[in-house]
C-alpha cells in the first residue's frame, strides 16, 4: 500500500472510531418522540412515552456528567396550555448545566389538535432559550407524520439526519 492509501485508511478508521465514541457519549431523554428517534438512531435512550418536560430532570440525573443529551420534550405539556412549561424548561437547563451535559433539544411537534398554537409558542420560546434547538415543525411540514403526534419511519430518519448534524 502506498503511504497515501495507508494515511487515508487511518483517517477513515479514526473517523469511524470518533463517530462511535461520540455515539457512545450521547444519550436520548424525553417523551415518545425521542422513543422513535432512539429507534431511528440506535442511541441509548431513557425517553418514556407520555413524559412531560418536568420528567426530563430525573432522566438527566441518570445520564453521565459531560454527555451530550438529545431531548424531545414539550408536546405533552401543550394540552395544559403551557402551565408549568417554562419552569420545567428552566429546571432541565439548570440540571444539564450542573451536570455539564450538552443538550440538543428537539421541540414540540405540530398537531391538528386544538393545542397547536401552544406548540408554536413553545417552539419559539425554546429556540431562544436553548442553544442547540431543532424544531419538529421542520419535519412535520413535510407530511412525514401520522396526522396526530408522531412521525413516520421516514420522518424519524429525516429528523435523525437533522439532529446528527448538531452532534
Amino acid at each position: 500500500m502506498t503511504r497515501l492509501a495507508t494515511a487515508l485508511v487511518a483517517v477513515f478508521l479514526l473517523a469511524g472510531c470518533l463517530n462511535e465514541q461520540a455515539k457512545s457519549e450521547t444519550f436520548i431523554a424525553g417523551d415518545s418522540l425521542c422513543v422513535g428517534l432512539a429507534q431511528a438512531s440506535g442511541i441509548k435512550s431513557l425517553a418514556r412515552v407520555g413524559a412531560p418536560t418536568r420528567e426530563v430532570v430525573s432522566q438527566l440525573k441518570r445520564i453521565p456528567e459531560g454527555a451530550t443529551v438529545i431531548v424531545c420534550a414539550g408536546t405533552n405539556d401543550m394540552p395544559n396550555r403551557l402551565i408549568g412549561f417554562l419552569p420545567a424548561v428552566r429546571d432541565v437547563l439548570a440540571e444539564a448545566k450542573a451536570r455539564k451535559q450538552r443538550l440538543i433539544w428537539v421541540g414540540p411537534n405540530s398537531t391538528p389538535l386544538w393545542w397547536n398554537p401552544y406548540s408554536e409558542i413553545a417552539s419559539e420560546l425554546l429556540s431562544y432559550k436553548v442553544k442547540s434547538f431543532v424544531s419538529m415543525h421542520l419535519v412535520w411540514a413535510r407530511g412525514e407524520h401520522d396526522g396526530q403526534f408522531h412521525l413516520t419511519s421516514k420522518g424519524y430518519a429525516r429528523l435523525w439526519a437533522i439532529v446528527k448534524e448538531k452532534l
